[in-house]
């Protein structure tokens, strides 16, 4: 044997270790969340319907309500681009949409209350989105309500864009 086919053999060795080690090795990926609402994406609109729970100790005024996150508009969507550049491509951790909130007090009816113009904030970090009187959990869709602190209300899901989209032309006219 040459010292070239040795050389070979030991690099090919090599290189079949540290595949074999990263495959083992790498961590495991994390479950997808309940509720995927990207922080970055500035153009989504994302609809999440939630429903209390019927044991639920908070008081059922209305037992159904959707978040309506709006898309950035063209400024935000500068904003967010330039602090992307400026973090030098760092992940964002936090983001703040607009929300409007339907909420119903029979699920197949109209809204009772539009609440326009509110705030939904993004935790990337914590992996929640904060809303007025609540807090969604962004891994297990848990909504828990109150002021000032918050309990078990009921559960969240993210609607599917086709249904989301649905429900806004239903319910808002002018989005």
């Amino acid at each position: 044997m040459t010292v070239g086919n040795a050389t070979m053999r030991i690099r090919g060795a090599a290189l079949l270790l540290a595949a074999v080690l990263s495959v083992a090795l790498a961590r495991p990926a994390d479950a997808a969340p309940a509720i995927n609402v990207s922080e970055i994406c500035t153009t989504c609109k994302d609809v999440i319907r939630c429903v209390r729970d019927p044991g639920s100790l908070v008081p059922p005024d209305y037992p159904v309500v959707v978040y309506y996150l709006h898309e950035h508009t063209f400024w935000e969507q500068v904003a967010t681009i330039w602090d992307y550049l400026v973090r030098f491509g760092k992940a964002k951790e936090q983001d703040t949409r607009a929300l409007t909130i339907y909420e119903f007090k029979v699920a197949d009816e109209p809204p009772a209350r539009v609440l326009d113009q509110q705030q939904a904030e993004l935790d990337a970090v914590g992996m929640t989105i904060a809303v007025p009187g609540g807090q969604i959990d962004r891994h297990s869709g848990a909504w828990s309500i109150g002021s000032p602190s918050l309990q078990q209300g009921g559960s969240c899901q993210l609607m599917p864009p086709a249904d989301g989209f649905a429900f806004l032309r239903a319910n808002a006219p002018d989005s």
